[in-house]
């Protein structure tokens, strides 16, 4: 066969792959969302749309797809997790992608040298979860439902299986043009995290006073409450057994709201920049996660070392004036925090107006008109200072003498002043006016975004409790080495992916460890919940209205025991149930009164009270079911409304748990190793341990070489890839897959970034 006769060949044959995985993906699609359980006629037109987009424009899944990643779940309303509705938009991506662009070429990129390290962890991937699905497991009606399935192993898998999979239609719109690829990404990112900070605002009930509150007290109560024990999970609904999906998201996206700032020209892009910062700050501090948190000023930290590389020449000649302004940012943020320590938030605020105003007459004000802007700047001084003085004399919170109240005011506005006006030409003097405006306003935002919630009660708290936490956490990676089995099979290939909460359920069994049991049982024509007894709930979102009876009846069974079933009506978002004191509504059947044997009908009124009041402003009223101890078969249960109607769907569990999830409050530790890397010892091996080790460290090794040539994108890549593998030193992260698609496509940009010519990395 003749070279030409060869390559005809092998095009032919690319070209019929690429269709038939074309073909395969739309079918899953449709199959999909045929069945889907919720919401299904609005989710089949956006993916006709959003597959009509991608015929246009091919490149739209990058901004499409990390757009949509943190707020697209409806696990909460449809009961499922394992193929969800943003797989539907993957695979529809895969469909376009490979259906209209795919070629034998396409292909050749998964083995391309330089992606050789990916293929090296597919195969990983691949090989553990075919140990997990070895033998062939049955399907049963709970199969779908539960993290301790074998089937858990697709699953976990398709975090990665969906950036491998849209890592040739990356490379691809890559080689075309990489900057531009870069910054449609970046844009995604920055689109998906202005979604999620809405979510986690909504979480906390902001957008509810919004529209309710009668006053600014009223406004800022929940935005300003930083005493609370709630924190935030956002729109994530792989938190509701725990873990730390919201941590990942926010390790990968938040250090993006920094490129605006640093590389765009446009003055209105860069407060764009500013204000995603200052929401994703936010975001970010209500989680009051403290390995977050490290990993935050990691990235920070990261950020500002590759800027002073990127400018090494200017800082040969001005590393004075950078040391001097690293200094003053510490001593400002010193005072600042004291401020607000002991006046509260006005100080805090006034203190930041003197920096922005000192700064503004040091460097926009000709030297002609400086002595009198410096004149304005001491009667504002005056001023500011005997309100911060009031402040701090009249504090609710804290108790300052006169004798110390006075001079600390008095130090603290001279410094914040004074400081930034003298300082403000020698360190801004080569950035010009709107970078120093970027630079004064991202101080701004850091400050009155970190100082608050550090000083807060529950991050005080927090942080009191590490030494605890920390031996909490050792003594249970300690449980989950013990559970591997130490056979040299294992310990290089693992038990496979998806295998952990069943490996460690199956070594907690016969402890008093609290462990969540239910299933989904067939017998004699009737489908029930064997629901067990312990710390988690069974729960629906229902469409409950205010001020109304509703009759909840229900078909109930307990073979042995006499056990408590309680249905519970609350707010609830994802975990607890309200944020302060909840208003519910409950009804409790004891089996103590039952007969003998046999089915029970258990029915009660239920009054909806407040629930369901401020409708999509507030939490979902959610129905849960708890049973404290023993174990109870539901066969039925109904909340019947005055016109008649059932709110409750799926309620004889004929469609299995379609419409029902799990959701465990306080127990977490069950459901996630804890850590990313012993995460992928104990489901890959040291196998898939040393590939996850050699993609990650390639991908940081290609972007710090990309960064020290100045690259922007690398600028932010690096510190934030170094900022997630540091936050999964103390949490799982990968196991929620959308997170792992968004690190893995980063990281495979990361191997992409190095290979750019010079010539593409400027920025717009």
């Amino acid at each position: 066969m003749s070279v030409s006769a060869l390559h005809k060949t092998v095009t032919l044959a690319g070209r019929a792959a690429a269709l038939t995985l074309a073909v395969i993906c739309l079918l899953a699609a449709v199959w999909g969302v045929s069945g889907f359980p919720f919401f299904r006629l609005p989710l089949a037109v956006a993916l006709a749309a959003y597959a009509a987009l991608l015929m246009r424009w091919r490149w739209a899944w990058l901004i499409v797809l990390p757009a949509v990643l943190p707020v697209l779940d409806l696990a909460p309303w449809s009961g499922r997790f394992y193929f969800t509705e943003f797989d539907f938009f993957v695979l529809v991506t895969l469909a376009v992608g490979y259906g209209f662009h795919g070629s034998s070429a396409i292909f050749a990129r998964w083995f391309s040298r330089r992606y050789l390290v990916v293929a090296l962890f597919a195969l990983s991937v691949a090989f553990s979860v075919g140990l997990r699905l070895t033998p062939w497991p049955a399907v049963a009606l709970d199969s779908f439902a539960t993290y301790l399935s074998p089937w858990n192993a697709l699953r976990v898998a398709k975090g990665f299986a969906a950036a491998w999979l849209l890592l040739p239609l990356l490379d691809a719109e890559w080689r075309q043009d990489a900057r531009l690829t870069g910054h449609r990404l970046i844009a995604g990112i920055l689109a998906g995290l202005g979604l999620a900070i809405i979510g986690v605002l909504w979480e906390r009930g902001v957008l509810l006073e919004l529209v309710t509150a009668r006053n600014i007290y009223g406004l800022l109560a929940s935005f300003l409450d930083f005493s609370g024990t709630y924190r935030v999970t956002g729109l994530f609904s792989g938190m509701h057994v725990g873990g730390e999906a919201i941590d990942g998201y926010l390790a990968l996206a938040v250090p993006w709201t920094l490129y605006p700032v640093l590389f765009a020209r446009r003055a209105w892009l860069k407060a764009l920049g500013l204000l995603l910062f200052a929401g994703g700050v936010y975001a970010l501090m209500v989680t009051f996660s403290r390995g977050l948190y490290a990993g935050f000023a990691v990235s920070l930290i990261g950020i500002f070392l590759l800027m002073a590389v990127r400018n090494f020449r200017r800082l040969r000649t001005h590393g004075l004036a950078v040391l001097a302004g690293i200094a003053i940012f510490l001593v400002f943020t010193a005072l600042l925090a004291m401020l607000y320590g002991r006046g509260g938030f006005e100080p805090l605020i006034l203190g930041i107006f003197l920096v922005a105003l000192g700064t503004s007459v040091g460097l926009i004000l000709p030297p002609r008109l400086r002595p009198y802007g410096l004149i304005a700047l001491g009667f504002a001084v005056l001023f500011v200072g005997l309100r911060i003085y009031g402040d701090i004399m009249h504090s609710k919170w804290t108790e300052t003498s006169s004798q110390l109240a006075l001079p600390l005011t008095v130090v603290a506005v001279t410094v914040l002043a004074a400081g930034s006006a003298f300082a403000a030409r020698p360190l801004f003097r080569d950035v010009g006016r709107i970078g120093a405006a970027s630079m004064v306003f991202l101080a701004a935002l850091f400050w009155g975004g970190i100082i608050p919630p550090l000083s807060g009660e529950q991050a005080q708290t927090r942080f009191a409790t590490v030494g605890k936490d920390f031996s909490t956490r050792a003594e249970h990676w300690r449980r989950a080495l013990a559970a591997i089995d130490p056979s040299i099979t294992t310990q290089m290939f693992g038990n496979g992916v998806g295998s952990f909460p069943q490996l460690f359920f199956s070594y907690m069994l016969s402890t008093d460890f609290p462990l969540a049991t239910y299933s989904l049982t067939r017998t004699d024509g009737i489908t029930y919940l064997r629901l067990g007894g312990g710390d988690f709930n069974i729960v629906q979102r229902l469409p409950m209205a205010p001020d109304t009876t509703y009759r909840l009846s229900a078909r109930l069974r307990a073979e042995t025991g006499s056990p408590n079933l309680t249905f519970k009506v609350c707010h609830k978002h994802l975990l607890y149930s309200e944020r302060y004191v909840p208003q519910c509504q409950s009804a409790t059947y004891s089996f103590k009164r039952r007969p003998a044997a046999g089915w029970v009908e258990f029915s009660a009124d239920m009054q909806s009270g407040n629930l369901g009041r401020h409708g999509l402003l507030y939490w979902p009223v959610t129905l849960m079911l708890h049973n404290g101890q023993g174990v109870v078969d539901i066969a039925e249960v109904r909340l019947i409304a005055p016109d008649g109607r059932d709110l409750i769907a799926n309620g004889t569990f004929s469609s299995g748990l379609d419409r029902w999830f799990l959701v465990s409050d306080f127990e977490h530790l069950a459901w996630h190793a804890k850590n990313i890397y012993l995460h992928f010892f104990i489901e890959q091996g040291l196998f898939g341990l040393a590939a996850f080790m050699a993609l990650a460290g390639l991908a940081l090794a290609s972007s710090a070489r990309a960064a020290w040539r100045g690259d922007p994108m690398a600028t932010i890549l690096l510190p934030t890839l170094l900022s997630f593998m540091l936050v999964g030193l103390f949490g799982t992260l990968i196991d929620m897959p959308p997170v792992a698609t968004l690190f893995y496509l980063l990281a495979f940009a990361g191997l992409g970034v190095a290979p750019r010519d010079d010539g593409e990395t400027s920025s717009q």
